[in-house]
């Protein structure tokens, strides 16, 4: 149980880490000035 609890909360830091990865990049190839609304 509190093994997959801990996987879980590591699966979510990564999936938060790639987002930020993605609206970075779309950031830099856009030259537009990021928002939410974009996600």
């Amino acid at each position: 149980m509190w093994v997959r609890v801990r996987w879980r909360s590591a699966r979510a830091r990564e999936e938060r880490a790639g987002a930020g990865l993605a609206a970075d990049a779309l950031l830099r190839t856009s030259g537009r000035p990021w928002c939410p609304d974009m996600l």
